[in-house]
């Protein structure tokens, strides 16, 4: 049994507190541990650096909370060495609620107590008036011996999850079972995969307002939530008539006049072949054969041709697809754009930031 539980030093009101809950798990399941905010004055940037055992956790996760869904988040995993993660937020205006920045999971590989470390990076951690916003972080101690159940905080209010909260809550449970597909799950076992699901959205979301009540629900809101995903990914990645071409293209490989017309049978090759076709635009898009059924795929491509086509027709031009990577890109804005632009690199905010400091 792995508990992950924390002692809370007492801090000026003024002050804003990170710390965790204790979070009840196990070596064959998923730990979540939501690093939230007390006492918030206002944020509207931050650095916040884990450090853990990697002997003891394996595989880390960052996901946005409710407090950072507006805005970008980047992490250091998969460019930093093991052991360590910085995870960097900006938004466009000031967060005030108190509740959770972002769910580090991870994999316990072995009973072994340990502490993760948190700090903060005070230079990179301001209001929007971009004053300097002290964090008090509280270290965390994973405890393999306490037996206490998870539980949200009493004091944070209830929240509907949303449609990523509810995808990656699927996604770890999906993990847990080796199952690669809500329809996987054995009939005896969809009571547990129920609870499970409702289990981890607490964790994210603090308290989930409308928890799942059936493996049905949970199918439901989980296609939908990776169709959107993939739509959205795919329309920020890939420029629009790419996206129209790789469709026809895909289309004339089955034989088919339209989405609606192919058959049953040709599905599944229509959507590999259309996988491979933006593949080489938005590498880093997930594909969707990995979590939807071959007529559940057709479907998310059917919403990205409509979604795309309504965009043609509005006038917007979509981004020309570009190679990601984890580490955060410098661009030479000017403060005009940084103040209007709804999409935003972390690194513009920072740079922003300090060339205001510098300018007083």
């Amino acid at each position: 049994m792995l508990l992950i539980s924390l002692t809370l030093t007492a801090f000026a009101a003024s002050t804003a507190e990170i710390y965790s809950d204790s979070v009840k798990a196990t070596t064959d399941k998923a730990v979540l541990i939501p690093v939230r905010i007390k006492n918030n004055p206002g944020i509207m940037g931050f650095k916040i650096t884990a450090e853990y055992d990697k002997s003891v956790l394996t595989s880390p996760k960052v996901t946005a909370g409710n407090i950072t869904k507006n805005g970008m988040m980047n992490d250091s995993i998969g460019v930093s060495s093991e052991g360590r993660i910085d995870v960097v937020w900006s938004g466009t205006q000031n967060e005030t609620a108190d509740g959770t920045l972002f769910v580090i999971s991870f994999k316990a590989v072995k009973a072994k107590n340990s502490v993760i470390k948190l700090s903060c990076s005070q230079p990179d951690t301001f209001n929007e008036k971009w004053e300097d916003v002290e964090l008090k972080c509280t270290d965390i101690t994973v405890d393999f011996t306490a037996k206490k159940e998870t539980e949200a905080p009493s004091d944070m209010p209830s929240a509907t999850p949303d449609s990523e909260e509810i995808k990656n809550a699927v996604d770890i449970v999906l993990g847990e079972t080796n199952k690669g597909h809500i329809d996987e799950i054995p009939e005896e076992e969809k009571a547990d995969f129920v609870d499970r699901t409702n289990e981890i959205l607490n964790q994210l979301v603090g308290k989930a307002e409308k928890p799942f009540e059936s493996v049905e629900e949970i199918r439901d809101a989980y296609n939908g939530a990776v169709a959107d995903k993939y739509v959205d990914d795919t329309l920020n990645a890939v420029d629009s008539d790419k996206i129209d071409s790789a469709i026809k293209d895909s289309l004339d490989s089955v034989g088919a006049e339209s989405i609606d017309k192919i058959p049953a049978e040709k599905k599944a090759e229509f959507v590999q072949k259309i996988e491979n076709n933006l593949s080489q635009y938005a590498p880093d898009v997930e594909k969707i054969s990995d979590k939807l059924t071959a007529g559940e795929a057709v479907e998310a491509i059917k919403q990205l041709q409509g979604e795309n086509e309504a965009a043609a027709t509005q006038g917007k031009k979509l981004p020309e697809a570009q190679t990601k990577n984890n580490t955060v890109t410098i661009i030479t804005v000017t403060a005009a754009v940084i103040v209007a632009a709804a999409i935003i690199t972390v690194a513009v905010v920072y740079m922003k930031r300090k060339k205001n400091k510098e300018d007083k």
